[in-house]
């Protein structure tokens, strides 16, 4: 399972409540964005959209047929065998 955190402040708190909770997780990937992250996801929501997805090494490239962003997401926590 994948969950991941965005929201600047807000996520970052959440983070720091519950991450001890959340250690043992043996399938557990939580993965954080920054804020500007967060609204370049956002700018590619459209209707009837349709995109394309690249993950190499850590890095998230998602394009549409106008426009294209490249994020990193955060690993918080990731599996031992990761």
């Amino acid at each position: 399972m994948v969950v991941l955190s965005y929201g600047g402040r807000a996520a970052e708190i959440w983070w720091q409540q519950n991450a001890g909770k959340l250690a043992n997780q043996k399938n557990l990937r939580v993965l954080s964005l920054t804020v500007d992250e967060g609204k370049a996801l956002a700018g590619l929501a459209e209707r009837g959209m349709r995109l394309q997805c690249t993950v190499q090494d850590g890095v998230v490239w998602l394009g549409s047929d106008s426009q294209h962003l490249e994020i990193a997401p955060r690993i918080l926590l990731a599996p031992d065998s990761a």
